[in-house]
C-alpha cells in the first residue's frame, strides 16, 4: 500500500492510553495528518497541548454515527479499545463497518486493530471479546492488520513493587478497577479485572519472545535489565 504522509489522514483512538503515548512521539513529525480520539476533557486539552499540529476529538465509540464521524475522510486506523469496557466488542463491530461504508467510497486503505495476546482465552473478558473483533475484521473485506501485544515493561512501578508495602494481587486488582472504571467501576469491570488477574497469577501470558527480536532487528532488553535500568534512574 502506498503512503503519502502529507495527505493522508491516520486516526488513533485510545490516543492518550499506554500504547498510543509511546507511538505518537515517533510519527507526530512524520504523519501532517493525524486525528486522535480520546474520550475525556484532560486528554483533549493534554493532546491539544502536545500535538499542535494534530486534530483531537472526543467521541463515544460506542455509538455508530460517532465512529462514522472520526473515520470520515481516515486513510489507515490504529485502533485501541478501551480495556475492559462493557461495549468492547461493539465497540469493534461500529468501526469496523464505519471503515467498511469509507473503503467503498475509496477513502479507507488500511485497518489496525491492537488486539491482545492469546486471544483463545475464553474466560478472560477481556481477551475474549477481542477475539470476536478479530473474527469480524478478518471477514470484513478490508486490508488489516492484527496486532496481539503482551503486558508493557511499564506497566509495573518497580519502586513500589520492590518496596515493603508492595500490594497484593486483591490490592492491585482495586487500583486496576478504580482506574479504568472510576471510583465506582460497573461490574462488566470488577469482573473482567478480577479473572484477569486471577488467571495471570496461575498461569501467567505466554507467547514466543522472537516475535519482538524479529521486529525490532536485534535482541530486545530483558526483564533483569530493564528492572536494573529503572532501579538506577529511581
Amino acid at each position: 500500500m502506498s503512503v503519502d504522509y502529507k495527505t493522508d489522514v491516520i486516526l488513533l483512538t485510545c490516543a492518550s492510553g499506554k500504547q498510543c503515548s509511546h507511538l505518537l512521539p515517533l510519527i507526530a513529525g512524520k504523519w501532517k495528518c493525524l486525528r486522535l480520539v480520546v474520550n475525556s476533557v484532560s486528554s483533549e486539552e493534554r493532546l491539544k497541548k502536545a500535538y499542535p499540529n494534530a486534530e483531537v476529538t472526543r467521541a463515544d465509540l460506542a455509538e455508530p454515527q460517532e465512529c462514522k464521524r472520526v473515520l470520515k475522510g481516515v486513510t489507515t486506523v490504529y485502533q485501541v479499545i478501551p480495556g475492559f469496557h462493557p461495549h468492547e466488542t461493539e465497540i469493534g463491530y461500529n468501526m469496523i463497518d464505519a471503515a467498511i461504508t469509507y473503503a467503498k467510497e475509496g477513502s479507507f486503505k488500511h485497518y489496525i486493530f491492537s488486539s491482545v495476546l492469546n486471544t483463545q482465552l475464553r474466560k478472560l473478558m477481556n481477551h475474549d471479546c477481542k477475539r470476536y473483533v478479530e473474527e469480524y475484521l478478518m471477514e470484513s473485506g478490508l486490508n488489516y492488520t492484527i496486532l496481539q501485544p503482551s503486558h508493557f515493561m511499564d506497566m509495573f512501578p518497580i519502586k513500589q513493587l520492590t518496596s515493603e508495602k508492595s500490594p497484593s494481587m486483591f490490592e492491585a486488582a482495586e487500583g486496576l478497577m478504580k482506574a479504568i472504571g472510576g471510583p465506582d467501576p460497573p461490574p462488566y469491570t470488577r469482573d473482567g479485572v478480577q479473572r484477569m488477574l486471577l488467571w495471570y497469577n496461575y498461569h501467567g501470558l505466554m507467547g514466543n519472545p522472537n516475535v519482538l527480536e524479529w521486529i525490532l532487528g536485534r535482541k530486545p532488553m530483558s526483564w533483569e535489565a530493564w528492572i536494573e535500568d529503572k532501579m538506577q534512574q529511581e
